[in-house]
């Protein structure tokens, strides 16, 4: 999702963001999926460190929303380079 359109995308897709676009993504399937990321500016692959859940953690996807999580992110997402929209 890109400010706030779906759309699908298939094996070896691309997409690219400009900064400070609200975005997403989900696998709505039961196959197994694969993201290759990158960052720009470099460094922003602390935040996967420093709030990632392993995903061989059983509960990954159900911790990685936990509100204590979620809390911490919205409070430093600036610190990211992230920028948070109200809703």
């Amino acid at each position: 999702m890109a400010d706030g359109e779906w759309t699908r995308r298939g094996p070896g897709s691309f997409v690219e963001l400009p900064p400070r676009t609200t975005h997403t993504f989900i696998n709505n399937t039961d196959a197994p999926v694969v993201w290759v990321t990158g960052w720009r500016p470099e460094g922003f692959e602390r935040f996967f460190t420093d709030f990632g859940v392993p995903a061989t953690d059983g509960r990954a996807q159900d911790r990685s929303v936990a509100e204590d999580i979620v809390a911490r992110v919205v409070q430093s997402a600036e610190c990211y380079g992230m920028y948070l929209s109200p809703r």
